[in-house]
Order: structure tokens, then C-alpha cells, then sequence
């Protein structure tokens, strides 16, 4: 009889250990996955530098935020993009501004692809830089009615 429980506390005892040792695993995995790669993060603040020079000088000084700039190297991998967030602008003023400096509108279609539950208003531009498309979207959040968020990307 002691025989059975001692073979029986120890298959237990073997499967909890076998149980914890494959969730472990799985979490280190999952840890791998899902970091950065430090090269792709290096590339993208050149590229994230380089968005910030298009876009930011077309935005007016008064109101606006610190560029938020995102590597986009963490999985899924997305490329670089940065936001900024404008006070008391209206997305008409902006996309203005961008038009006004040689940018073009994006398509309705585009503009419904990056519209999200919540966005009051979007609207989108677009322009060559050199070998790449830039997009900017300027964006009217219901939770926020008097900032815009403009958010830019390499197409």
C-alpha cells in the first residue's frame, strides 16, 4: 500500500514537473518572438528621423506635441511611423496645409482602411519623398474632440 502512494506522489510530482517545464518553454518562446530585433530598431530611427523632417514642419508650432516615434519591429512587423498630436486644429486646417505644400490626397478606400471605432474624422495625404510614398493621416478622435492626431508612415 505504501508502495502505491509513494509511485503515485511521484508519477504526480514528475507531471507537475513536466507541465511547468513546457509552459516555460512556451514563454521563453514566446519572449523570443516577440522582442525587437536590435538591427531593425537601429534602421528605423534613421528612417523615423527622416519622417520627422517631412512631416513635422508642415504642422503648425502652437499646439503641437513631440513626435512619438514607433520602429515598428516588433511583431507583426509594421516599419517605422510617428505620431504627433496637434491642439486646437481641425483636420480641415491640416490636410490644408499638407495640400497647400505640394501633397495629395489619399483615396477614400485608403483613408476607410486606416479609420478605426472611435475616429470622428479622418483624412489623408500623400507624397513622394525621394524613393519612398509618405502617407499622413490627420486623425479626430471622439475621446480627444479638441487634438488631432496626424500619424505618418512610409507607404
Amino acid at each position: 500500500m505504501r508502495l502505491k502512494i509513494l509511485v503515485g506522489t511521484i508519477a504526480v510530482a514528475v507531471v507537475l514537473a513536466g507541465v511547468t517545464a513546457l509552459y516555460a518553454a512556451d514563454r521563453y518562446v514566446a519572449y523570443l518572438f516577440e522582442r525587437e530585433d536590435p538591427g531593425c530598431v537601429a534602421d528605423s530611427a534613421v528612417e523615423i528621423d527622416r519622417l520627422t523632417r517631412i512631416v513635422v514642419p508642415v504642422l503648425p508650432q502652437q499646439g503641437r506635441s513631440q513626435v512619438d516615434g514607433d520602429s515598428g519591429c516588433a511583431p507583426p512587423e509594421s516599419g517605422p511611423s510617428i505620431a504627433v498630436h496637434v491642439d486646437g486644429a481641425s483636420v480641415r486646417q491640416l490636410t490644408g496645409r499638407f495640400r497647400s505644400t505640394g501633397w495629395s490626397p489619399v483615396s477614400a478606400a485608403r483613408v476607410a482602411e486606416e479609420t478605426v471605432e472611435g475616429d470622428i474624422l479622418v483624412a489623408g495625404v500623400e507624397k513622394h519623398a525621394g524613393d519612398h510614398l509618405v502617407e499622413v493621416f490627420v486623425t479626430k478622435m471622439a475621446r480627444h474632440p479638441d487634438t488631432v492626431l496626424v500619424t505618418a508612415w512610409f507607404g
